[in-house]
């Protein structure tokens, strides 16, 4: 697990700065499709780190739990759904969610969501 300085200072490393791999108007979002833990659990003030530069060519290149280890993000992300880490292309701007089930992740932006009206 991080130490508290280590997540302190991702903490505090600004989302909107933060690079991104982008590709013909999509940003790619990392999750863990398969069986497991996946990275549902991170702490909503990491959420973001599912969007960064780094750990989304990691996921395409397959050494995506190393790249964790050497972030410091490998009891977070890299030991669960680490060695099925994927990657999802959103259109840039869009609004999405996470969803989870046993552990499966898949990722659902916000317009392909069929909303019951009461």
């Amino acid at each position: 697990m991080p130490s508290s300085e280590e997540i302190e200072a991702l903490e505090r490393y600004p989302a909107e700065g933060m690079p991104t791999l982008e590709r013909d108007g999509n940003v790619a979002v990392v999750y863990s499709p398969g069986y497991g833990a996946g990275f549902w659990h991170l702490p909503d003030c990491l959420r973001h780190l599912r969007r960064h530069a780094a750990l989304a060519e990691a996921a395409e290149r397959g050494n995506f739990a190393d790249v964790c280890e050497r972030m410091g993000l490998y009891d977070m992300m890299g030991e669960f759904g680490g060695d099925q880490a994927a990657l999802a292309w959103v259109p840039k701007g869009a609004r999405y969610m996470i969803g989870e089930y046993d552990g499966y992740e898949s990722v659902v932006v916000e317009d392909k969501i069929k909303w019951d009206v009461a």
